[in-house]
């Protein structure tokens, strides 16, 4: 199942008869893939009914800033600007360490071929390998290197004096999010939110080029700019029948990924095993664990996956963004996640001596990760 994972990842077309038994515990995907219901609307329009929602909490509960409070272990509860190595970093001291990739840190301080060698060989990574900024969130600057030139090449268009991650590459064909709520005071626990990560695959018909294929609907034509950056004059080939374009190696809806809505396949099995993994991570009680596996069996049985991202306060209920799914049900999971926020902020407060951060503060952190997405270079 690995090498079949290789195969996917490592180039952009790929023979159909290559991927016989890839994502065995996935349910199929619809044949004409469409915008999601709530990608068919203006970001600020989506998001609106949530910002009003959260101001109500927030005169309900007397602060603005109380969902920062969630995870107390990271940076702003994980609410924005938190760094990737100090969440990992807080794993290697419990039982998951086993489960996270193998990472570096680097200070793009005038890095060259030399010390990125050494920072290769003293880690024990081998490519193919993870690169993604530090602070970072929905895909933006993450890339899927396969050799040191690429490396090289990241190092030299990644923003000077910031910091980034190469990562270990988790070669398992299942990409899931799993969301998740603890209650600080009870310790009772629940998952509301599975998401079930497909990667976007064009088919060939052996007489359109990727270019025309990308262009026959609103789903597919969305990543035409983004593929035009990763692949250039590609997009003119004809795609043969035999074969599809893959357009993205990064889980993200925003390039191209497809998400769907795993609600059915929550049980008991998964549940335990994801209260297993969590006990292990000190005053965490909101968020969502990025998980590729071997398979979702296997998961639920404790084996063959790792652990890719860990996402706080600032975390999505990501089957929101289901091409099958109503906006009415995207904006219940809006609701939904932003009243718990509030709720597990409020215990936070109530048992422990956390101190809120400022409006002020919270706002500077947000600008500052707006910028740096800005720059960041295309993902892969």
């Amino acid at each position: 199942m690995g090498n079949i994972n290789k195969k996917l990842w490592l180039s952009p077309i790929i023979e159909k008869s290559a991927l016989e038994g890839f994502q065995p515990c996935f349910p199929p995907l619809p044949k004409n893939i469409r915008l999601s219901p709530a990608e068919s609307l203006p970001a600020w329009l989506f998001y609106l009914p949530g910002f009003f929602w959260w101001v109500c909490l927030a005169i309900y509960y007397r602060s603005w800033t109380l969902p920062c409070l969630v995870n107390p272990s990271i940076s702003l509860g994980g609410m924005v600007n938190e760094t990737k190595s100090s969440i990992y970093e807080q794993f290697q001291t419990t039982p998951l360490k086993q489960y996270v990739p193998i990472f570096c840190r680097l200070h793009n301080d005038g890095l060259n071929k030399q010390k990125l060698q050494q920072a290769v060989k003293d880690t024990g990574l081998k490519f193919p390998m993870i690169a993604k900024p530090d602070i970072g969130c929905k895909g933006f600057g993450v890339k899927l290197l396969t050799d040191m030139d690429m490396l090289i090449d990241y190092a030299r268009d990644y923003p000077h004096d910031e910091y980034f991650l190469i990562c270990e590459f988790a070669d398992y064909p299942e990409e899931i999010g799993i969301f998740y709520v603890r209650s600080p005071e009870t310790g009772a626990f629940r998952v509301p939110s599975l998401t079930l990560k497909y990667p976007f695959l064009l088919s060939g018909d052996g007489t359109q080029t990727i270019r025309e294929l990308l262009h026959k609907n609103a789903a597919t034509k969305r990543l035409l700019s983004r593929c035009e950056m990763r692949y250039g004059k590609m997009l003119d080939d004809v795609l043969p029948e035999d074969s599809y374009f893959r357009a993205t190696a990064v889980g993200s809806h925003t390039s191209g990924t497809i998400f769907r809505d795993g609600e059915a396949l929550i049980d008991d099995a998964l549940v335990a095993q994801i209260d297993r993994l969590t006990q292990d991570i000190p005053n965490f009680y909101y968020g969502r664990i990025d998980i590729k596996c071997r398979s979702l069996d296997d998961f639920k049985q404790g084996k063959n996956f790792k652990i890719i991202e860990f996402n706080g306060a600032g975390a999505e209920m990501t089957h929101i963004w289901d091409p099958e799914g109503s906006l009415w049900r995207a904006w219940i999971g809006i609701f939904l996640q932003i009243s718990l926020l509030f709720k597990i902020g409020h215990q936070v407060r109530r048992q422990q001596t956390y101190k809120k951060p400022s409006s002020l503060s919270l706002w500077r952190a947000f600008r500052a990760e707006s910028k740096r997405n800005r720059i960041y270079t295309v993902s892969s």
